[in-house]
């Protein structure tokens, strides 16, 4: 028999005796009563291990979000310089050059525009360099009227990313050498990659000094850092589904198409954009070659039926990626000409929602405190 259960039959033994054997006095009884039980007690278990939350962060901050941010500041210098470069060399190469390099900057921040908390937030870089849809009549006029303030409010959705998707794409690439010959267009193109350097410079130096705060927060409260992750996967996994997606599929629209909508529409690189986006995310959550939101779960042992729901998040993400891929043109040909495979995505890309908006964070203890009004 074990020790804690052969004690508390001794125990019991002895308050059956005092209770035969009459013994009234009511202070003295209850005082021994209370002594025994408390003694009698089976001892309590060891603590229960817990997930080294800690160390998860500092892998976040060291390993992916702060090299993350230096590799953007890296491609968006390049892309700030090849600006420089074609507006002094109006031909095809330097054209050409400057396409690619706007491309590789678009897609690594895909890769690293999921981590909008603290410093990028204070910025509003989500803001500065992928507000889309563009308003091009809008860009058209600042153009004419040589406008530099691109800082104000007014301006965000005629600056970032895809406001130079429209000044390289919209027409072949003769026309759009043509419109180049005119300095304010490409003073605009200059003006506009250098306030996406400066801002993308600003989150690069603000975690130098954040990343103390990021790691410390080692809680599951609204302020901590781990609230602020799920938060913002959750947050840029909508986007995906929804404005990547959805939108222009017509899904919140009552099925009427609004390819206007599309990311990147004129150079027609939105699947490319929605892998690396889904990359990131997959990336995200598995921490890259350290501790992430999978270990955490794993530690916690939480399943979907008989399969680790960590498992399930990465396969859904992957599967995504791969049906992203699968397209042979751009988006809006797919929704035009193809709904019925672009639907598939919406319909995949749904299917993971209730685990990361409702699974995830109850495991962790973690509250959605983002406002959705998507319906899901």
């Amino acid at each position: 028999m074990p020790y804690f259960e052969l004690k508390n039959y001794f125990c019991l033994l002895f308050l059956f005796v005092l209770n035969k054997y009459k013994m009234r006095t009511t202070f003295f009884y209850l005082l021994l009563i209370s002594a025994l039980l408390t003694s009698c007690k089976k001892k309590d278990a060891k603590p229960t291990a817990e997930f080294d939350r800690v160390s998860m962060l500092n892998n976040y901050s060291d390993q992916l979000i702060i090299p993350g941010y230096a590799d953007l500041t890296t491609k968006m210098s390049a892309l700030n310089q090849k600006a420089i470069d074609f507006s002094t060399n109006l031909d095809l190469s330097s054209l050409s050059t400057l396409k690619t390099q706007w491309k590789e900057t678009y897609i690594a921040w895909q890769k690293i525009k999921i981590y909008d908390f603290g410093p990028s937030l204070t910025a509003g870089i989500k803001k500065s360099l992928s507000f889309y849809p563009v308003d091009t009549a809008k860009i058209n006029t600042n153009v004419s009227n040589n406008v530099t303030n691109l800082g104000d409010a007014n301006n965000q959705n005629t600056i970032g990313l895809d406001a130079i998707d429209y000044l390289l794409y919209h027409a072949d690439d003769n026309t759009i050498l043509q419109e180049f010959s005119n300095v304010n267009r490409q003073n605009y193109l200059k003006n506009i990659t250098a306030k996406m350097l400066t801002d993308v410079q600003s989150v690069k130096d603000g975690w130098s000094s954040y990343s103390a705060t990021f790691k410390a927060a080692s809680g599951n409260d609204a302020n901590s850092s781990l609230s602020f992750m799920v938060n913002e996967f959750n947050k840029d996994y909508e986007l995906i589904k929804n404005a990547k997606v959805g939108v222009p599929l017509g899904e919140q629209s009552l099925g009427i198409k609004r390819p206007e909508y599309i990311e990147a529409r004129y150079s027609g690189i939105s699947f490319d954009l929605i892998i690396a986006n889904l990359d990131g995310l997959t990336t995200f959550f598995q921490g890259g070659s350290g501790s992430g939101l999978d270990d955490y779960l794993n530690f916690l042992d939480k399943k979907v039926g008989d399969q680790l729901l960590s498992d399930n998040i990465s396969g859904q993400l992957t599967s995504s990626s791969a049906k992203a891929a699968s397209f042979s043109s751009s988006l809006e040909n797919e929704i035009m000409n193809n709904d019925t495979e672009v639907k598939a995505l919406y319909a995949q890309l749904q299917g993971l929602v209730a685990e990361i908006k409702t699974d995830m964070p109850s495991a962790f203890g973690v509250f959605i405190t983002y406002n959705d009004t998507d319906g899901d």
